[in-house]
């Protein structure tokens, strides 16, 4: 996993963004990290005892964040971070496009695939509509409201 920032100063990397009724997914990792990170044992002396139990780390455990902004956003849009290239749109919670060529490569990432088997899985079976031509979230500032770095931007 690369760091959220390289070096003091640095902007943080992107991991979501959006407005009241968009969310932007740049990291569905990330995403599911929200609620790895309220597992923590706060009274924790070791490494070891960090986590009660490390089974709950496992991304099937963590997926209630993720299914709030599904359900809670009109839509939400999973980009590569890298490029910004869309690989699946959904609305109302439905998945309605998807980049398969993309999609593919983001779901051999164990978080991704769980999450969209559980909130999204007619995405992995070929039955939703593809893009004709790749799609890519704004590039300029103006049309993505947030700080940190994705995209090049």
């Amino acid at each position: 996993m690369p760091p959220l920032a390289k070096t003091i100063g640095d902007l943080p990397r992107t991991v979501a963004f959006g407005t009241n009724d968009i969310i932007h997914v740049l990291d569905v990792s990330r995403l599911l990290d929200i609620e790895r990170f309220g597992r923590v044992n706060v009274e924790a002396r070791t490494p070891g005892s960090l986590y009660r139990d490390r089974a709950c780390l496992e991304p099937q455990h963590n997926l209630r964040f993720l299914k709030q902004c599904i359900s809670g956003f009109r839509e939400v849009i999973f980009a590569d971070p890298a490029s910004g290239r869309i690989y699946l749109r959904m609305i109302s919670g439905r998945p309605v496009l998807v980049d398969r060529e993309l999609l593919d490569r983001m779901v051999q990432a164990p978080d991704t695939r769980v999450s969209f088997e559980a909130v999204a899985p007619s995405a992995l079976n070929g039955s939703v509509e593809a893009p004709k031509e790749p799609q890519y979230l704004p590039r300029s500032r103006a049309d993505s409201p947030t700080l940190g770095e994705w995209g090049g931007v």
